[in-house]
């Protein structure tokens, strides 16, 4: 999304006046220290969930906190008897084990 806002920008930028060119370029060094200020979030996402021992877990963290899949689609997608709900509730005693440490 922040890299085609960019490119966006550019394109912009040919037709723009001195004036826009300026906010042009201010607000591409927004766009971008937010780039970086996600990517840094991602990892340390990416390492919290890899610290994780359990797989399953792992696994239902990354669908619906990464890829942003519903219960119901982390369930089909895992398989097997698991249900939305049963997937949902597995995350919510892990959150609530992890909230109390």
């Amino acid at each position: 999304m922040y890299k085609s806002r960019l490119c966006d920008l550019e394109a912009y930028k040919k037709k723009a006046t001195d004036r826009q060119k300026v906010e042009i370029d201010v607000l591409k060094a927004k766009i971008t220290a937010k780039m970086t200020e996600c990517l840094a979030l991602y990892d340390k996402i990416n390492e919290f969930i890899s610290s994780i021992k359990d797989s399953l877990l792992r696994m239902i963290i990354s669908l619906r906190f990464i890829n942003s899949l519903s219960w119901e689609q982390i369930a089909a997608h895992i398989g097997g008897q698991n249900t939305a709900d049963g997937i949902r509730k597995i995350y919510s005693r892990y959150a609530q084990r992890f909230l109390r440490e």
